[in-house]
């Protein structure tokens, strides 16, 4: 595992390791080879990338109708949830509400930085609020 070993030196009156700074890196080594007097603090962590891109929720997506056009932008709260994907404010409510009522249709796409998403749209209210979810029908085509 490729990794960077990095020396800190504490005094004897530091309490519980309150302000630690890096001292020096100590390149090429790791843990177990860096000699550790009583008043040093070695760490040692992997800096290999990730598996996956870290995203960053909420997120802004376009939501699309099965053709692809346009129908509204929304705020994406995170990832699926119980196999759907949570939306939150929606910029056209009416759009949405149209397209389902007034068009019986819920084919949609969620357009995120990391694919689209098709599915159907779902709604219902909750109290004093509409709630709006996408139970998608395949992974996203980025991933």
């Amino acid at each position: 595992m490729i990794g960077t070993a990095v020396r800190e030196t504490r005094s004897h009156t530091d309490e519980a390791f309150d302000g630690l700074s890096v001292a020096e890196p100590l390149a090429g080594t790791s843990a177990a080879e860096t000699p550790t007097p009583a008043h040093d603090l070695v760490i040692f962590w992997p800096i290999s990338p990730p598996a996956d891109p870290i995203a960053v929720w909420p997120q802004q997506a376009a939501l699309l109708n099965s053709d692809g056009r346009y129908l509204t932008t929304v705020q994406v709260e995170g990832p699926p949830v119980d196999g759907c994907w949570p939306l939150g404010e929606v910029d056209e409510p009416s759009a949405l509400l149209t397209y389902l009522f007034g068009r019986g249709q819920h084919a949609v796409m969620l357009d995120l930085e990391a694919g689209q998403v098709t599915g159907w749209l779902a709604t219902r209210w909750a109290g004093d609020h509409r709630d709006w979810w996408l139970e998608p029908d395949e992974e996203p085509a980025g991933e």
